[in-house]
């Protein structure tokens, strides 16, 4: 399917469907094993291209980003770092029974 612009492009990539051939979705992590930015580690921010491959934008933990192309990618070694921290709803009492 050709897109008429970036922001139609982003639109399907960010919806269930996703685009095809594009492997990667808004938010994953992901490590560079390949070209300029080898071994580069962080969190897909974009999806600048798709033709001839998708290209993504891939924020790093130091606030600096890079592009690679799917081809560059793998998914992370080791665990992300991330913890889930599970909040109490705030229009629920936090005892029922005080």
């Amino acid at each position: 399917m050709a897109y008429k612009s970036q922001l139609e492009l982003e639109t399907q990539w960010t919806t269930a469907e996703g685009v095809d051939g594009v492997c990667y979705r808004f938010g994953d992590l992901v490590e560079v094993e390949k070209g300029k930015s080898k071994g580069a580690a962080g969190e897909i921010i974009a999806l600048v291209a798709i033709d001839p491959e998708p290209i993504y934008l891939i924020e790093l933990p130091t606030g600096k980003s890079v592009s690679a192309a799917q081809s560059e990618l793998k998914e992370p070694r080791g665990n992300s770092g991330r913890t889930l921290i599970i909040r109490p709803n705030p229009g629920s009492p936090k005892n029922k029974n005080a």
